[in-house]
């Protein structure tokens, strides 16, 4: 499956989504972001995994996820995060190894959707929430 993850515009070290653990059209997308993958130079301008960046790979899961249940981003389309609703959110000691990613569907339409998202650390829910998610022409 780590080719649906090069299906992101995104790029190291802007890339929150290593591995897509399971799929399940329809109903969920379950994938992982190894900490340690983060650059250095972030590490030295912050004390925590900053919790942005778990968002960011909810929504680069998100677009996976919409990708796979609609159409393929056409060469110019782009993925947008048009909103984000979040219950609970922290960030994270660096020493944690890896988070994992859940979204499944609240509504999906031909270019947009709304999902749930959820990640975890060590089984202990640090984000979860609503997205908002679509497609734009460049």
């Amino acid at each position: 499956m780590k080719q649906l993850v090069n299906m992101l515009p995104q790029k190291w070290p802007f890339r929150f989504i290593d591995h897509i653990t399971a799929y399940k059209q329809k109903e969920y997308i379950r994938g992982t972001y190894y900490i340690s993958q983060t650059t250095s130079i972030i590490k030295d301008h912050t004390q925590t995994f900053p919790a942005s960046f778990i968002t960011e790979g909810l929504a680069q899961l998100a677009v996976i996820f919409i990708t796979l249940e609609t159409k393929p981003l056409r060469e110019n389309e782009v993925p947008l995060l048009g909103s984000i609703k979040m219950e609970s959110f922290q960030d994270l000691p660096w020493h944690l190894e890896k988070v994992k990613y859940e979204i499944s569907p609240i509504k999906i339409f031909d270019s947009q959707a709304v999902l749930y998202g959820v990640a975890s650390v060590e089984n202990k829910v640090i984000c979860k929430g609503e997205l908002s998610v679509a497609k734009s022409i460049r």
